[in-house]
């Protein structure tokens, strides 16, 4: 714009679509993407690997779709130093359906590095028997939580970092994620979907620190979910450094702490379990 006008009140061209790939209306279970080195801009959700039998996503960035970043819905896919910010609900989503049906694979993934931040919800989130290893990665400035599984998905992170979620400390976020319960650093949310078994909505944490968050580390959800973390340490925290609600479980092992807030806040029947390790003499 070259005068001086209100940008709110011009109207603004938002684009529809998905920028690189869009194979999310069957599953064909056959295909194979690489993408490297691109960043993709405004458009409606970033990056779509759904449905693909197998993708790499490397050193690329996404910018503020206005749905999620980048989704991998019923796929397998490796993900090295990726980066999603400002849009309008998760950085990086997945999804699997709980149907049974064999010809529906488990997602699988494998991530190094992803930094997701500023995002409208949540910096990552797997779902319905997704399973995930993730080393490293920062998440951060997100409105609902850095990392959190949910409905049954299964994930771990070894020395990954979540701070300044959900506004904690005053720093504004984008969204609000409190309502449903999912403000934190580290969380598992929602119940575990029965289709799947019933089985679990489980984090391993390994070496990690999550600081600076509304809560740090954060079981929500029902009896099936929980936390397990082993080593690293959690920070100064708005509300608990480590909490557990609606008979969600945190196991915490050899796990540190510093600076300012509740250490461990419980409510509606959820349990956090400490155990620190004995030296043999």
């Amino acid at each position: 714009m070259s005068d001086s006008g209100n940008p709110t009140a011009r109207d603004i061209y938002v684009p529809y679509g998905l920028p690189i790939i869009d194979l999310a209306t069957t599953a064909g279970h056959t295909q194979h993407v690489e993408i490297s080195g691109i960043t993709d801009m405004y458009a409606e959700s970033g990056p779509d690997f759904s449905y693909v039998s197998s993708y790499i996503y490397q050193q690329s960035t996404h910018v503020g779709g206005r749905d999620n970043g980048v989704r991998g819905d019923r796929a397998h896919g490796i993900e090295i130093r990726n980066e999603a910010w400002a849009t309008g609900n998760d950085g990086f989503n997945y999804h699997q359906t709980l149907s049974l049906d064999p010809d529906y694979e488990d997602g699988q993934y494998f991530i190094v590095d992803p930094y997701t931040h500023d995002n409208w919800d949540d910096g990552m989130s797997h779902h319905e028997r997704c399973q995930a290893t993730i080393l490293g990665g920062l998440f951060e400035y997100n409105g609902g939580s850095g990392l959190i599984p949910a409905n049954g998905a299964h994930v771990s992170a070894t020395g990954a970092h979540a701070r300044k979620n959900v506004g904690a400390l005053g720093v504004a976020g984008l969204g609000t994620g409190t309502a449903t319960g999912k403000n934190a650093g580290f969380a598992v949310a929602n119940a575990t979907g029965t289709d799947e078994g019933g089985v679990s909505t489980d984090l391993a944490l390994y070496n990690c620190i999550s600081e600076d968050n509304d809560r740090n580390v954060y079981a929500n959800g029902d009896a099936k979910n929980f936390i397990r973390m082993y080593g690293g340490y959690v920070g100064t925290a708005t509300t608990a450094k480590v909490a557990a609600a609606n008979n969600a479980k945190v196991y915490l092992k050899d796990v540190g702490e510093y600076g300012t807030g509740t250490t461990k806040a419980t409510a509606a029947g959820g349990t956090i379990t400490v155990e620190n390790t004995t030296k043999i003499t």
